[in-house]
């Protein structure tokens, strides 16, 4: 069933928001993902390509100053939604400040909450120049939230961090017991507002408390006392609250009527859940809707209702998600303690099964709605329209040619400029490109001319900031396929590092996707040892390219492979080279055979890893599940588990205690066996010393990033510092002019030696 204020959702992977507005759902833009207003409800959809098809999470989110009216639309819409998605999608219900990790792991750059509606909103309808004041407060560890107070010295403490945004002047304030993470986050949301909405212009100050300037205090309105750490309680007490007793309610209407009753709590067992029913499993800091394929029409329509009014009953404000039979999230499976064993044995049992089985109605219809929506790209496009490309070189921009298009460099920043047709009117998007590598300079000048090409349009552009390896699905379909080479332009901000990554004069590509439109290759550090059976690469070389095709890639990834190597060839020859059918030149290349993981089909239910974060910070060892990860989740003050299913690691960082070193190497003993894998290694991993079927498992490793821990709040209050020097120098010689030169005349009279009266002069 199609709902028309929806567009055409979950077409194509990546997110897509809904803002409820008189009842009704309106797209927000895509500037505003992440920013949410305490005073509105949203729906949030997260597409994820899975194979050929697609999987869905769907949220929606209820802010806490958010009226029942509008709180009532949001779950009714989210509904409708689902149902135009075939009710494929995981739901949840999230509330303000007790969001759930899969909810927070979707927004890498955190949530900001915002004072007051959109539609009242003060920032909604800008004078040029013009901003109102604003205070944000930026509280948590793992994942620090941002919340809009009050402009006042009471709203701040001496244990967080804060945000005062004054226009073209924005402080980064740190309490004297604000965390690192705290830090960072504040930063980070200082150099996003300075680049996406005041087009780099604005100074960043760096405060820390005690060291307040007069104007920092003047755009607070007025100095006063600083609450105590204490006050504003613990850093991560609304991430990871604790977990109460572990409950089962089953929801049937066998007899007619709707019944809830508890049917086991901890600990629970696989075999509770009977797939002609509807479950409401209990974890206490996050409450779960399952819904076996064979429940009724009227289990499934009331489910997250009665799940919502089991919660409420004790005014509880957790975030209660729906998962459908066979498509369970860990987080889920969990709360079972035999799930993955009994999973396990299924499995074993459907391998020595003679009986062959067609697929039920709800599996095909399923599968007919993966292929329709495989029919059409969504975004704006197919990417078919008309694209300029320039790198930014010296505060300036250069236009590529057209054959360098899709060729990015790390150590650079480039604006693409897209032109397409959409229902007969000429529309414009542009992406700025910052690269990992990109100097400030670089970055804060593609995103000022992002501003001044959308200013030469008439502001009729959607402005998009993109980071190296967090690429959209539609910013690859502009290019068909997308290469990252190290380095990046010689001289360009007097960059001291302008490598080119090669060795011996032989670069190596990974090349990895999802599906033929997502399909990168970026350049990795030139060795056998960085190979991965699971991935395709590329050596290029002088005389040739190679395009090595790992055992276990997709199709689409050796398609794309053949296709980035012949590019790279430049008309030259390519060689294709199937894992196992290597030559001696081959080896040579890359320096000589080594050892590189050999990823295999995982024998478990969930074959993909999981990262898991443990840590006693609070006095208690807990452990939390990283979603989305990537290596800037590894804490160098704590101890990560990663499980690959065929091994499970254990890493340590270089400031975690001798306790978490110990819990977390039982925890994975004990882990390893509820799975059922009690033969399954446990490997300890030091930070700066992992191994290749480690690193693997993460986008982009960087291995001199992975060497030596570096704060990263130092690094970037370094590095604001110096900005802040820089452009203040650069405003301080705009406002001192030197007096305008005296008019020739005047000049000659005085050197005559005649003089005249002061208003004859002027008159001059």
């Amino acid at each position: 069933m199609s709902h028309p204020e929806f567009g055409s959702p979950g077409q194509a992977p990546g997110m897509e928001i809904w803002r409820i507005e008189n009842m009704i759902p309106a797209a927000i833009d895509k500037k505003e993902y992440g920013c949410f207003y305490e005073g509105d409800s949203y729906i949030v959809l997260v597409t994820k390509q899975v194979g050929s098809g697609f999987d869905y999470d769907l949220f929606f989110w209820l802010g806490g100053k958010s009226s029942q009216d509008e709180r009532g639309a949001c779950a009714y819409k989210t509904v409708e939604l689902d149902d135009t998605l075939g009710g494929r999608p995981v739901q949840f219900r999230e509330v303000q400040g007790s969001e759930s990790p899969q909810f927070l792991a979707a927004f890498k750059d955190g949530v900001t909450y915002m004072e007051g509606e959109f539609a009242k909103s003060a920032f909604r309808h800008v004078e040029r120049d013009q901003w109102p004041t604003r205070l944000m407060h930026v509280k948590g560890k793992r994942r620090p939230k941002v919340q809009q107070v009050s402009v006042a010295c009471a709203s701040l403490n001496a244990g967080d961090s804060f945000i005062l945004d004054a226009g073209l002047d924005i402080f980064c304030w740190n309490g004297s017991e604000a965390n690192r993470y705290e830090k960072r986050k504040a930063a980070d949301v200082a150099q996003r507002i300075k680049d996406e909405e005041r087009g780099g212009r604005a100074v960043i100050h760096p405060i820390d408390q005690g060291n307040e300037p007069e104007e920092f205090w003047n755009s607070l309105g007025g100095k006063g006392s600083i609450a105590s750490a204490d006050s504003a309680g613990a850093d991560d007490a609304s991430e990871m609250p604790e977990r109460g007793t572990i409950k089962c309610l089953k929801l049937s209407d066998a007899d007619g009527d709707l019944q809830v009753t508890e049917v086991g709590s901890n600990p629970l067992k696989r075999d509770t859940l009977d797939t002609n029913d509807v479950f409401v499993v209990d974890g206490g800091n996050q409450v779960f809707v399952w819904v076996g394929k064979g429940a009724s029409s009227a289990e499934r329509k009331n489910a997250i209702v009665e799940a919502s009014k089991y919660v409420q009953k004790d005014n509880r404000d957790v975030s209660v998600s729906r998962v459908i039979e066979d498509n369970e999230p860990g987080a889920f499976a969990d709360l079972f303690s035999d799930w993955y064993a009994v999973g396990m044995r299924r499995k074993q049992e459907a391998k020595k099964s003679t009986k062959v089985t067609g697929p039920s109605t709800d599996e095909l219809s399923s599968a007919m709605i993966t292929r329709s929506g495989q029919q059409k790209p969504r975004s704006w496009d197919d990417g078919s329209g008309t694209k300029t490309v320039y790198r930014v070189n010296n505060f300036d921009l250069e236009e590529l040619p057209e054959n360098e298009a899709g060729e990015f460099f790390s150590g650079d920043s480039y604006i693409v400029k897209y032109m397409f047709l959409k229902n007969g009117r000429e529309e414009c998007v542009l992406y700025f490109w910052l690269g990992r590598n990109s100097s400030r300079d670089e970055q804060g000048t593609a995103a000022l001319k992002t501003v001044e090409l959308d200013d030469q349009m008439g502001g009729m552009a959607t402005q998009i900031r993109v980071t190296q390896g967090n690429e959209p699905a539609h910013f690859l379909s502009v290019f068909g396929d997308v290469i990252v080479h190290a380095g990046g332009i010689k001289g360009a901000f007097d960059k001291e590092d302008s490598s080119d990554g090669s060795v011996n004069g032989v670069r190596l590509y990974q090349v990895k996707g999802s599906s033929s439109m997502a399909v990168k290759a970026g350049q990795v550090t030139t060795s056998a040892a960085n190979l991965n059976s699971g991935d395709c690469f590329i050596v290029s070389y002088e005389g040739g390219v190679d395009a090595w095709l790992g055992s276990g890639s997709s199709d689409s990834e050796k398609e794309a492979c053949k296709r980035i190597a012949a590019r790279l060839s430049k008309g030259g020859d390519v060689s294709e080279v199937s894992e196992g059918e290597e030559s001696e030149d081959f080896w040579g290349r890359l320096g000589g055979k080594a050892d590189y993981p050999n990823v295999k089909e995982p024998e478990t239910d969930d074959g993909e890893p999981r990262l898991f974060h443990c840590s006693d910070a609070t006095g208690a060892f807990r452990v939390e599940e990283m979603f989305d990860f990537s290596q800037d989740d590894l804490s160098a003050d704590d101890v990560m588990m990663l499980d690959i299913n065929s091994t499970i690691f254990v890493w340590v960082g270089s400031q975690a205690n001798s306790k978490e070193q110990t819990k977390a190497v039982e925890l994975a003993q004990d882990f390893a066996a509820k799975m059922g894998r009690p033969e399954c290694p446990i490997i300890r991993v030091a930070a700066g010393q992992e191994p290749a079927l480690f690193t693997c498992n993460f986008v982009g490793w960087d291995e001199t990033k992975a060497k030596v821990f570096v704060d990263p709040y130092e690094a970037k209050q370094k590095a604001l510092q110096e900005e802040r020097d820089r452009q203040l120098a650069e405003r301080e010689k705009q406002e001192v002019k030197p007096a305008p030169a005296p008019a020739p005349a005047a000049v000659a009279a005085v050197a005559d030696g005649a003089t005249y009266p002061y208003e004859d002069l002027k008159a001059r």
